[in-house]
């Protein structure tokens, strides 16, 4: 007994050392980039761009990195670099012995006080970015969406989002997509978004790059409620960034956020919407400012062959969303984007079913929902991606259960 105390009584110390508050949801604080939703992929001995944002001026004293799996901790690496207030661009270099792996990293900032901030999960070291590689695509995972539960009684939706993650970390892949509809009503955020940060964070064993749908960036607006429930304030809290792009070897993945309405148009109390001229929609769109994000990352790839990665399929966009959105382009001008940069795959979720079809030269590949409504035979899913030193992309569906699971 004396033995599991003192076991218990270390790991709090290297948690509280680490700079992780012990039952603390991860939020984002000083480190806006790399964090665990977005992490940076290096080779031992390269160099990490890290974004800081402090209040006042100060400096950036020490990182350290902790093996997230492990917990090993590398060699502290002193950098001692000047930070001005606001935000501050920075690289610092790994040690050139540290092991492949995920990372979780801290930091420690001086300032009129002392600062320590930490990511878990939010650098990852490779030994190649060459092909073969392989990715899985986790989708519409829906922390708090009781319609599994309305379709299958009874069922343990936790346990089959649990799954999706644990057999991601099966197949020991290079890093997991997850496509968005992380969380599912903008009534229960406060509860849903902390919750499916500490799920992820607590299952996930491989480095994960996640990107958000309709779902996380709903408002909620009413006559009879005092504020607005804004979707973009938790993602920003909790997520970061809604959009990447990620250089792996020869592949260029354009990860972008396909619901970019403004906020009128995402308010889900679509009551509200009957006594206003304006609607609620749960497809997709691009403000002109994502387009030209997009237009900008597949010019700039370098010869890399480009893939798609989003919420929504380009044939769900509104046809003319600027009857609600004057700042938004209309679905044919994507799609005339996808085809002029002959983009060979694009990686999809949203509609909670298996599908593949192929328009022009682009081949498009839908994965099903981890945790919600799905079609009664082919239940939960998620799929595994084989990139092939040629650059043709392979996929194969892997079933969660063959039954749903029960509580």
């Amino acid at each position: 007994m004396r033995h599991y105390r003192l076991s218990a009584i270390l790991l709090i110390l290297l948690l509280l050392s680490s700079g992780f508050a012990v039952g603390a949801t991860q939020e984002i604080k000083e480190i806006k980039a790399p964090t665990f939703s977005q992490p940076f992929f290096v080779k031992s001995g390269g160099d990490v761009e890290i974004n800081i944002d402090v209040a006042e001026k100060g400096l950036l004293k020490e990182i350290t990195l902790s093996n997230s799996n492990t917990h090993r901790q590398a060699a502290p690496i002193i950098v001692d670099l000047p930070l001005s207030e606001g935000a501050n661009k920075n690289t610092f270099s790994v040690p050139s012995d540290i092991e492949p792996g995920l990372y979780d990293m801290c930091v420690s900032i001086q300032t009129t006080t002392a600062i320590q901030d930490c990511q878990r999960h939010s650098v990852a070291v490779v030994d190649s970015f060459d092909p073969p590689f392989k990715f899985v695509q986790i989708t519409d995972y829906h922390v708090g969406d009781p319609r599994a539960e309305k379709q299958f009684p009874g069922v343990d939706i936790q346990k089959v989002r649990r799954a999706a993650l644990e057999k991601a970390n099966e197949l020991k892949p290079d890093f997991v997509i997850m496509t968005g509809d992380i969380t599912a009503y903008p009534r229960t955020y406060d509860v849903d978004y902390p919750a499916a940060v500490d799920e992820i964070l607590d299952n996930i064993k491989e480095p994960v790059l996640i990107i958000p749908g309709n779902h996380d960036r709903y408002t909620y607006m009413a006559d009879d409620y005092d504020g607005i429930i804004e979707g973009d304030d938790y993602w920003a809290r909790y997520f970061g960034a809604k959009h990447r792009v990620l250089d792996y070897g020869r592949v260029r993945f354009v990860m972008f956020n396909s619901y970019d309405w403004d906020q009128v148009t995402r308010n889900r109390n679509r009551p509200w919407h009957l006594n206003r001229p304006s609607s609620h929609t749960y497809q997709g769109t691009l403000s002109k400012s994502e387009y030209a994000w997009v237009k900008k990352a597949l010019k700039t790839g370098d010869g890399r062959m480009p893939v798609l990665v989003a919420h929504h399929d380009p044939r769900s966009f509104e046809v003319m969303p600027q009857q609600w959105c004057k700042d938004c382009i209309s679905r044919t001008k994507f799609l005339s984007l996808i085809r002029k940069a002959k983009v060979p795959y694009y990686l999809f979720g949203h509609i909670h079913r298996n599908e593949e079809y192929t328009v022009g030269k682009t081949h498009y590949i839908a994965t099903t929902s981890s945790g919600s409504d799905v079609d009664a035979e082919d239940l939960w899913c998620i799929r595994e991606f084989t990139v092939g030193k040629d650059l043709k992309i392979e996929s194969r569906l892997i079933k969660l259960f063959d039954s749903p699971p029960m509580k």
